[in-house]
């Protein structure tokens, strides 16, 4: 069993010794490793971007920008289904695109995103 999320790694030390590992990276960049770990193809200590309690420490990821194409809006209810979007200045809503923050503040546990342009 693997724990991630913010608070999962801020707490890695203490998880690593009830789990199999802590995820510190963003799962979508590692899907490939995730998938041949949970298939019992690789153990937990030889993914990028696992830590475990056994020293095994991840690998340091570059944070760059990636290439995303634009949500596909489409593919969602139009927004007028959505009662509690109508608001005294219309229609309103959001879809999160993108995750993390481009800020680099030394403080925050969000991880670094930069501006995809």
């Amino acid at each position: 069993m693997l724990a991630c999320g913010q608070y999962a790694w801020l707490n890695a030390q203490a998880l690593a010794s009830v789990t199999d590992g802590v995820v510190v990276d963003e799962p979508e960049g590692m899907i490939a490793q995730l998938l041949a770990y949970a298939r019992g193809e690789v153990t937990a200590s030889q993914v990028d971007g696992i830590f475990t309690g056994t020293g095994t420490r991840p690998k340091p990821r570059r944070c760059v920008a990636r290439d995303w194409q634009l949500p596909a809006r489409d593919l969602f209810p139009p927004i007028a289904s959505h009662p509690e979007h109508d608001t005294e200045f219309g229609l309103l809503g959001n879809i999160e695109a993108t995750r993390g923050c481009h800020h680099r503040c030394s403080y925050c546990t969000a991880p670094c995103t930069p501006p995809t342009g």
